[in-house]
């Protein structure tokens, strides 16, 4: 399976159906096509907001092609493939990888989470400077600016097991909220030091799923059948 996009932005994922060719026709000669070794393929155009953040992360780096690690990351594609094509089917999805999932943070990338603690902190009034959102911003994902107190702050999110010492941003002026997505911190809170509990999160996600971008509802449903 291939992620590809299209000069408008939209998202298409593509399965290989032929073995490699050198593309040498009159057709790619008349049309000037000067990529001469293809694998044909089958395209569906995927809604964005069902692309993960970690696919859409892999289209700014500077190589023509990369792989995209992570077995569930190829298991949710063959699950976008079978909803979105209407033709060569996959019938052998891993669901037992999504079994082992022991929360939806198992389930979303990097990126996916740093949008899902934006969306919870939005809600609190708390809204995120565009261009602090930089993948070179110094230790902090993004910056925010609350439309109501007027107060700055900072975000920090982490996933996996790499903890989050609550200590080590006393020193900052502003506020500063902290996300694990396995509540491992150390320390306590201070008066500007915020550690976000996952299960906040979750709760958010859970009342929210209406309107969310629908990759977190689609991940929801898959820990789902995973589990049945």
């Amino acid at each position: 399976m291939v992620w590809t996009r299209d000069g408008q932005g939209d998202y298409y994922l593509a399965k290989v159906k032929s073995g490699w060719e050198y593309f040498t026709t009159d057709e790619s000669n008349q049309n000037d096509i000067d990529i001469a070794n293809i694998f044909r393929v089958d395209f569906a155009k995927i809604p964005i907001d069902m692309v993960s953040g970690k696919v859409i992360a892999c289209f700014r780096a500077s190589r023509t092609i990369q792989a995209i690690s992570e077995l569930k990351n190829l298991e949710y594609a063959k699950y976008l493939w079978n909803k979105f094509s209407k033709i060569n089917h996959y019938d052998n999805i891993n669901f037992d990888e999504f079994e082992k999932c022991e929360n939806i943070f198992t389930m979303l990338d990097d990126k996916e989470t740093e949008d899902i603690v934006f969306l919870y902190l939005q809600d609190l009034g708390w809204y995120v400077v565009p261009n602090s959102r930089q993948s070179d911003t110094f230790c902090f994902e993004y910056f925010l600016v609350n439309k109501n107190t007027k107060e700055k702050a900072r975000v920090q999110v982490k996933t996996g097991k790499t903890e989050l010492n609550q200590q080590n941003y006393t020193k900052f002026d502003e506020k500063i909220f902290l996300f694990q997505s396995n509540d491992l911190y150390k320390g306590i809170n201070t008066d500007n030091v915020v550690a976000i509990r996952s299960s906040d999160i979750l709760d958010f996600m859970k009342k929210s799923l209406d309107w969310l971008p629908s990759n977190f509802k689609t991940k929801f449903d898959m820990i789902s059948l995973g589990k049945s």
